[in-house]
């Protein structure tokens, strides 16, 4: 197994029970904002200590352009992204969101392109459009989605993960550290999130849901070390497309713990995304380096 599989493999894995556990707290009654807030929070003691005692050297890498680029970018993906996925999901459906969501890959590719000037082949573009149409059989089991006033905002959170992606490509080919500029964002995510949480609602703390915070915390944190660390080896738009396999694991995940099911056309959208990223890491469409 490749070294950029494996990464982006562990990242897609987090990411995944990040959201199922995510999912479990919210129907615990915890507001979305503050369950962003600390579970941040967590993240960010995870990454500093996991820097500090692995990688210090990290903390003086790269120019003051790309730190500033980095911080931009956590503002981006680790702030603003979160906030309207989490207030869109509020405002839609959970089904509109499974789908919507993943069109992070194909922001995730145009900002390559724009970016990083990652090109966009014919190859790149049907695998991508394959591998949402699965998402999308996945998400919706088929039926056409009505659009919601919260949709408009899950679409710019998802924009701001993709471009949030290229940008950190981009300041770690430059020198960064992956380890800081995972410190960045979790960092400056949690001052953005602090912000709104203030001006939008009173942070609500459980203690009940302490531990379940804690170990989500620490999902998020693999989360960004993983993301950077698979920057630091891969491309961006091959993060962004082998990354749209975790509502397959999702799903798994959520069939014994909830109890959901899916039907027929629902595993035949599961299995187009498995067999997208699988063309993907075979064909090299996205291989940059």
């Amino acid at each position: 197994m490749n070294k950029k599989f494996l990464l982006v493999s562990l990242f897609s894995i987090s990411w995944a029970l990040n959201i199922v556990l995510s999912r479990l707290i919210l129907n615990r009654g915890l507001p979305p904002l503050s369950l962003n807030f600390q579970t941040l929070f967590v993240s960010i003691l995870f990454i500093a200590i996991y820097l500090i005692y692995s990688t210090p050297q990290a903390l003086h890498t790269g120019s003051r352009k790309g730190h500033l680029v980095a911080i931009i970018s956590g503002i981006i993906g680790g702030g603003l992204a979160n906030i309207f996925s989490l207030q869109g999901l509020q405002l839609s459906t959970a089904t509109n969101y499974g789908f919507l969501a993943k069109t992070a890959g194909v922001f995730n590719v145009l900002a390559s392109f724009v970016l990083l000037r990652e090109p966009i082949t014919k190859a790149k573009g049907i695998l991508l459009g394959f591998m949402l149409a699965g998402a999308y059989l996945l998400s919706t089991n088929g039926k056409i989605i009505s659009p919601h006033l919260g949709d408009i905002l899950i679409i710019f959170g998802s924009l701001g993960f993709g471009i949030a992606s290229a940008l950190n490509r981009l300041v770690i080919k430059n020198g960064l550290h992956p380890n800081l500029v995972s410190l960045y964002r979790a960092g400056f995510g949690f001052l953005i999130t602090f912000i709104a949480a203030s001006l939008f609602q009173f942070l609500t703390l459980r203690l009940d849901l302490a531990l379940l915070i804690f170990i989500n915390g620490f999902l998020g944190a693999l989360i960004y070390i993983f993301l950077n660390k698979t920057l630091s080896v891969a491309s961006s738009s091959y993060l962004g497309m082998m990354s749209m396999s975790v509502p397959v694991v999702v799903a798994l995940i959520a069939i014994p713990l909830f109890g959901d099911s899916l039907s027929p056309i629902q595993w035949v959208g599961g299995g187009m995304i498995v067999l997208g990223g699988i063309l993907t890491e075979i064909k090299k469409v996205a291989h940059h380096d």
